[in-house]
């Protein structure tokens, strides 16, 4: 069981990364799994369980959590059920598990296998399963509701041999797999740890081994990662995109505002036109990697280490390139292949699009609004009225 000193208060802080940050790992520590997850925007906590994978006979279906999957003693067979993709780990090694996968774990050979799970789990997430065992949970901190970098780091040191940690984006855990350490704070506290147990703190760590040393894991979340294929259709990072909110309001206005700037015009989040074309400011910071420098994003009132202010999915530099709002869920991009589709709608297919009977007052559900027995679509094209039955084309 773990003490109540391992449970230090947790002072949630925003470390500001950059997407070419360099690895944490130092000395002789190594990165033994990495990932780029989705960490939702809600309280968490870092959480640490124990199971067994149990023969092939006796397997079961499970959902995984947020995290990494660490494997201490036999030789487990991981299979993912939607990929089909298997991975074998025996003891030492690791690997990556994501949020609501399904997942079949069984032990390879004749005896059972022994793993851990380091996992990010929601701070009001209910007990436990029954087959794992609870060693470990932190005090709650607020998710950046963004992509990170994660890496889980294992070093083995002899005694008195350290291993620095620098400050990571979300608390650092640290796990003694084996041995005893000290844990230094950058507030000078130091806590002591034996096999098994484990701490989650904010801002640099130093692990300092003790005894006859000891191996340790560590999970270091790192920075906010922009998605490639939306990237290539945001403004390039480094630049500063403004757009005047409306017709009144100039690009010059709006770099001097002192007020977070509107995206929208006021009928809405239309696409921009063709007059009002950005601002565009070499040479500025964009820590998020989301097409807007940070001084952009201080003046739009977007935060300038989040990729996606609003949590709609489409990074901010999209947004505003586009014309949306990138501070209100409900305003997005509308796809050019979804606009297209829409504009050539025919409900009725009477030859005449929806949006053309919407402007000539047609019925867009009845192809023959006037009973004449002649298409509207028909009568607009060879000019006769689509609304009286005694015109229609002759022949």
């Amino acid at each position: 069981m773990l003490t109540a000193l391992l449970a230090a208060p947790i002072a949630v802080k925003a470390f500001l990364q950059s997407p070419d940050e360099s690895s944490p790992a130092t000395g002789t520590a190594q990165v033994v799994a990495q990932g780029v997850m989705p960490v939702e925007a809600v309280d968490l906590m870092w959480q640490i369980v124990e199971r067994t994978g149990p023969l092939p006979a006796n397997a079961d279906t499970l959902t995984s959590d947020l995290g990494f999957l660490v494997v201490e003693s036999g030789v487990l067979l991981v299979e993912d059920l939607t990929s089909g993709m298997q991975s074998r780990l025996p003891a030492g090694e690791a690997m990556v598990t994501g949020a609501g996968d399904e997942q079949i774990r069984v032990a390879v050979g004749s005896d059972p296998a022994r793993y851990r799970e380091l996992t990010l789990v929601e701070a009001t997430a209910e007990s436990v399963p029954e087959d794992a065992t609870l060693l470990f949970t932190s005090d709650p901190f607020a998710g950046p509701g963004a992509r990170h970098d994660v890496d889980l780091l294992q070093d083995t040191l002899a005694a008195g041999a350290q291993l620095t940690l620098p400050a990571g984006t979300l608390p650092t855990l640290v796990l003694v797999r084996t041995g005893a350490a000290d844990i230094a704070m950058e507030s000078g506290d130091i806590i002591s740890l034996g096999a098994g147990e484990a701490v989650s703190l904010t801002g640099g760590v130093q692990v300092t081994a003790a005894g006859d040393g000891a191996t340790v894991v560590v999970v270091s979340v790192g920075p906010v990662v922009p998605s490639l294929a939306r990237a290539a259709a945001t403004p390039a990072a480094g630049r500063r995109v403004i757009d005047a909110p409306d017709a009144t309001a100039t690009a010059a206005s709006a770099v001097n505002a002192a007020t977070p700037v509107p995206t929208t015009d006021e009928q809405g989040s239309g696409p921009l036109a063709e007059d009002e074309a950005p601002v565009e400011i070499a040479g500025s910071v964009d820590r998020d990697g989301d097409g807007l420098d940070d001084a952009s994003e201080s003046e739009l009132g977007t935060d300038p280490l989040l990729w996606d202010t609003d949590s709609d999915e489409v990074s901010d530099g999209e947004e505003i390139a586009a014309g949306t709002d990138p501070l209100d869920l409900a305003s997005v991009p509308v796809p050019a292949d979804a606009a297209s589709e829409a504009s050539s709608l025919d409900s009725d297919a009477d030859r005449l699009a929806d949006a053309d009977e919407a402007a000539v007052g047609t019925d867009p559900t009845n192809p023959d609004t006037d009973g004449d027995g002649y298409y509207d679509g028909d009568e607009v094209n060879l000019g006769t009225d689509p609304f009286d039955p005694a015109s229609f084309p002759a022949g």
